[in-house]
């Protein structure tokens, strides 16, 4: 018997134009490519991974109130109102591979530490996997993503566009 397997591959900020360029528009992706309101990285692919909207999931953006403490702070996997795919994969006693799933870390909500490997997306404050004797052997490949929290500067110049582009396919060839 062939254990079945499912792999599902985001492409963030995709737009029909991105879709052509990279060869996957003709996929079947329908008309159009609509996002979530509001249509950023975190309450996208927190929809996707959860299955409902960011009013039930709670994540709106990159930051968040906290309005015990009157202050804002980034968003984190201990924010989702909702479990998400691999949360219940989990509680169902099925392994997960989540590679660079925006709000997974910390890893607080991992309760099957056996069925699941976890890399830290590119926007977590520490570049990390789960478990820990994978992140001691990968560690090499875990460098500091390219944007300005670690000294990289977009200016409009288009050289200095071009060297980030370089930058950013540097970050994702060894990651």
């Amino acid at each position: 018997m062939h254990k079945k397997r499912i792999a599902v591959i985001g492409i963030d900020g995709a737009n029909k134009k991105i879709a052509s360029y990279i060869g996957i528009d003709k996929l079947g992706l329908g008309s159009s490519m609509l996002s979530t309101i509001p249509p950023y990285t975190p309450p996208a692919w927190t929809s996707i991974v959860t299955g409902v909207n960011p009013g039930k999931h709670g994540i709106i953006g990159w930051k968040m109130v906290d309005r015990k403490k009157y202050f804002t702070r980034l968003t984190n996997a201990n924010d989702v109102r909702y479990p998400r795919l691999f949360e219940i994969l989990q509680m169902k006693k099925l392994r997960s591979i989540i590679i660079n799933v925006p709000l997974t870390y910390p890893f607080t909500w991992i309760h099957d530490s056996e069925r699941i490997i976890v890399v830290a997306d590119w926007a977590s404050p520490k570049q990390t996997i789960f478990p820990r004797n994978l992140d001691d052997k990968y560690k090499k490949y875990l460098i500091k993503p390219p944007h300005a929290r670690h000294g990289y500067h977009l200016q409009r110049s288009k050289r200095n566009i071009k060297e980030y582009i370089k930058k950013v396919e540097n970050f994702l060839a060894i990651r």
